[in-house]
């Protein structure tokens, strides 16, 4: 069997809105080994985004573990988890949020500054 590198166990999130508690995922399980590809497919509003910021340690669950890399994303510091990002993940957003007064090559070098 190969190495996991991304774990979910029995993980929730839930979102507050207007006083309203909306769950997003409930009792989610999801195993990623190395060299193998997944592909989250879903209506909008189903949890895919959530489920990539979950695994990057972008957003806080509201129950279980995260395994990323065999770090438990729920017990390190946000700059423990920043440093897991730089170093192992890579995202394209939907929104670039680029800043128009620099070029493409010194908009993707920003992070490393």
């Amino acid at each position: 069997m190969s190495e996991s590198i991304l774990e979910f166990q029995k993980v929730e999130k839930s979102y507050i809105t207007d006083d309203v508690t909306v769950p997003v995922l409930t009792d989610f399980n999801l195993q990623v080994s190395v060299h193998e590809s997944v592909a989250l497919v879903g209506p909008s509003g189903s949890g895919k985004s959530t489920i990539l910021a979950l695994s990057a340690g972008l957003e806080e669950f509201t129950a279980g573990e995260i395994l990323l890399l065999g770090t438990a994303l729920g017990t390190v510091s946000e700059e423990r988890r920043t440093a897991i990002r730089r170093k192992s993940i890579g995202f394209i957003f939907q929104t670039f949020e680029l800043i128009p007064s620099l070029n493409a090559l010194e908009n993707v070098m920003v992070p490393a500054e």
